[in-house]
């Protein structure tokens, strides 16, 4: 369309939830027992623009909408007597509108001002905004970039009616900003880089030790600085590790935020050929506080530091026929993100993709 000048884009998608716990009778709770289960489904479409106004500009416009539909139900049982709680099946949507005008002046200047309003069924218009300047010395190989923008987001129905949730929750809003430097060589193979960055959230939503509910932290702020190093020795074979430190803490309370890692560590490298692609990385997450309901009143604990392993590939065997696979969590670490809740140890994937 317009001799190539306006491309457009339309998507839809469709995410099931299903979640079951089963919490029986044991030696140390011979009459406690508890059950819940939660249903919901997620139907995304977006139809997106990117106009090619001029050489130097680009517009990008867009629709999005979302419906999010769920329902709960729990049981218990104790020496208090029996308890149940049900929400029938709810409805949320979510349709955002967005304009982001993206100007390039040569190869030493470029920007990008966005502006979107979202209309929640339950929480009305929001509209939040982001400003992306970058600034390049092509003598020095040297980039100049910083950021600044604001951002909405909507409690879930889980969050809302399940039968820890909190009706009266209110939307999360935050602001942040960002500033870096990043460095490269006259071939632009070899290149280093350093961000720092500060947000703030208000009514930040998590779990409410004092009430068992949800809730909103009043004021939360997170700050840090983030480094990086990437090489491309020769062609089709790349290496980049980054390093990043983060401050995470309630402003009210002054105490640090749940399952945030001060430290995260991480090395990738990727090897592309004709007609194979190797990838590999390597994850460090450092130590984090997380709350132990086992005990009343909770008390907080600090879930261990832990590292993961990961493989992909794929290879052409014929014109069209590719064969991939992937390999989560090599080493088979047992780790928790979430105290209490396992994750997958060593997993293995593959298959065979046509490709046209």
């Amino acid at each position: 369309m317009w001799n190539g000048r306006w491309h457009q884009y339309v998507g839809y998608g469709i995410s099931r939830h299903a979640r079951e716990d089963r919490n029986g009778v044991d030696s140390a709770h011979p009459v406690d027992s508890s059950e819940s289960s939660y249903r919901g489904n997620v139907y995304r479409a977006d139809w997106q623009h990117t106009i090619y106004l001029h050489k130097y500009t680009t517009l990008l416009a867009g629709l999005e909408s979302e419906q999010e539909q769920g329902s709960s139900l729990f049981r218990s049982k104790s020496s208090f007597g029996d308890f149940e709680n049900v929400f029938p099946k709810r409805t949320a949507r979510t349709t955002g509108y967005y304009l982001q005008p993206q100007l390039h002046v040569g190869d030493f200047f470029a920007a990008a001002a966005g502006v979107r309003v979202d209309r929640h069924t339950r929480f009305g218009y929001a509209p939040t905004y982001r400003l992306a300047p970058v600034l390049s010395v092509d003598r020095t190989r040297t980039r100049l970039k910083g950021t600044y923008g604001t951002g909405f987001k909507a409690p879930s129905l889980f969050q809302l009616y399940a039968p820890f949730g909190n009706p009266a929750l209110k939307a999360a809003k935050s602001a942040g900003w960002d500033v870096g430097i990043e460095q490269y060589d006259r071939s632009e193979r070899f290149g280093v880089g350093a961000t720092y960055f500060r947000n703030r959230f208000t009514n930040q939503i998590d779990f409410d030790n004092s009430t068992f509910t949800y809730g909103n932290i009043a004021r939360a702020e997170t700050q840090g600085v983030e480094v990086f190093g990437r090489a491309e020795p020769r062609s089709g074979l790349r290496f980049y590790a980054n390093y990043t430190r983060t401050e995470a803490k309630d402003r009210l309370s002054g105490l640090s935020l749940l399952r945030r890692p001060r430290h995260k560590w991480g090395v990738e490298t990727t090897w592309d050929t004709d007609r194979t692609s190797l990838y590999g990385s390597v994850t460090i997450i450092g130590k984090r506080i997380d709350n132990d309901f086992s005990v009343f009143p909770a008390t907080r604990v600090i879930l261990k530091k832990y590292e993961l392993v990961n493989l992909s590939g794929s290879i052409r065997v014929a014109t069209g026929v590719q064969l991939f696979g992937r390999i989560d969590n090599l080493l088979d670490r047992s780790y928790e993100e979430v105290l209490g809740f396992g994750v997958p140890g060593f997993s293995a994937y593959g298959g065979i993709r046509l490709i046209r």
